[in-house]
């Protein structure tokens, strides 16, 4: 069965653009400075919780 999350090579990535509500964006520049990994981790669990529920 595949994984749902492969791990990625540098070369298999998009690039995407999102609008984030400023004050939001503020909110995740005080837990990281790279806001990027927290939303890609956000992205990946969300698919994640899909894959598994569309198993069920």
């Amino acid at each position: 069965m595949k994984e749902p999350f492969p791990s990625t090579r540098a070369n298999d990535q998009e690039e995407i653009s999102i609008h984030l509500d400023a004050e939001l964006l503020e909110q995740l520049k005080h837990l990281t400075n790279d806001p990027s990994k927290i939303i890609e981790t956000a992205v990946r669990q969300c698919s994640g919780a899909s894959a598994i529920e569309s198993r069920n």
